[in-house]
């Protein structure tokens, strides 16, 4: 059961995921700056020996966790990712003729929609289909799919430096979304976001707010970043990250993610259930959501886990056409990090004693 009342400072606690910077725990409720270890050296170098100096540690770009008191809202159904990239693998020939479709499905749209192209980086090209746009949103949509990709480029390396187009189109009510969206996908209406990997297009219900449709804009962005980057993977990966990554904000040039506390404190469900896609099928929708959430969370608060998650997407690539079974799962984990799974138990607890 959540507790109520929390410890003040727990509010207030940062947890850095930078790829190249990470926080610790520590006992005297200080934080300590620690560089992410490579993983030949996680074996013969102690985590706690691992401090840079806070004058260093300011110069360091950092992706912040903020954990604050706000209640976790269940999303909705996401349908199986479709991978699609012709150049990496073809699935039964499914996605052959992507292209056509993908224009055939643009065409779709009214003469209301307009095209709003961005070129975010020399790898990455946004191109986004809506009846308007503010300044404000198109600032903000910007910089937060340039930090995304940036956080994939820091933590693959050059095989996060593929050339991209994140096509996205943003419907500006709920019933365009759903009968646009029922063209391909027939619960449509469980949803607030979709990315058709086979068409590679997503399509965003704005839902009335300019930042509800910023966030569930990066979370079908995650998506498309995972099937381009790495291939299809497995569904606790997927959401989890795209869960992670719809909480960040960019505020004075730094990028921070906002986590509510309050998610952190419910149990997930057991590991080896929300690894597993066919569960998905069963269990809460909800649940399965906030477990992949509080995973991918966990295992970007130290250099040893955020070491294990690079080697799990690593070794993913290797197969694009396939996406890990959760023994394999378990497995990729455990060659870098044994006590993963004891050890997300007993963070969970730690959450929930404080």
């Amino acid at each position: 059961m959540a507790k109520t009342k929390y410890k003040n400072w727990w509010k207030y606690l940062f947890v850095v995921i930078a790829a190249y910077t990470v926080v610790d725990f520590i006992a005297n409720d200080e934080i300590v700056l620690s560089p992410a270890p490579t993983i030949e050296k996680t074996a013969t170098r102690p985590l706690e020996s691992i401090i840079i100096e806070q004058e260093a540690a300011e110069k360091i770009e950092q992706l912040t966790y903020q954990f604050v008191d706000e209640k976790y809202e269940a999303k909705p159904d996401y349908p199986m990712q479709h991978f699609f990239d012709d150049q990496l693998c073809d699935l039964d020939g499914v996605r052959t003729d992507h292209k056509p479709a993908l224009k055939k499905a643009i065409d779709r749209l009214d003469s209301r929609y307009e095209l709003y192209s961005y070129n975010i980086t020399e790898y990455l090209a946004l191109n986004v289909y809506a009846t308007g746009m503010t300044t404000h949103f198109e600032k903000e949509l910007n910089e937060r799919i340039k930090t995304l990709h940036k956080s994939y480029i820091d933590m693959l390396g050059v095989s996060a430096k593929r050339k991209i187009a994140l096509n996205i189109v943003i419907m500006p009510d709920r019933s365009e979304y759903l009968e646009y969206g029922s063209f391909y996908y027939k619960d449509i209406d469980t949803t607030l976001g979709v990315y058709f990997g086979g068409l590679n297009i997503a399509f965003v219900d704005y839902q009335h707010s300019a930042e509800k449709a910023l966030t569930t804009v990066v979370h079908e962005s995650v998506h498309i970043l995972n099937a381009h980057i790495i291939g299809r993977t497995p569904r606790m990966f997927n959401e989890g990250m795209a869960e992670l990554y719809e909480h960040m904000r960019i505020k004075d040039g730094e990028a921070k993610i906002i986590i509510p506390l309050e998610q952190l404190i419910k149990p997930s469900y057991p590991l080896m259930q929300f690894f597993d896609d066919e569960q998905w099928k069963f269990l809460d929708t909800g649940q399965l959501y906030y477990s992949s959430w509080a995973w991918t969370t966990f295992m970007n608060s130290q250099p040893i886990r955020q070491q294990a998650l690079i080697h799990f997407m690593k070794k993913e690539q290797e197969n694009p056409c396939s996406a890990f079974s959760a023994g394999e799962s378990y497995s990729a984990f455990n060659e870098v990090y044994n006590m993963f799974e004891i050890d997300f138990n007993e963070w969970q607890e730690s959450l929930n004693s404080n």
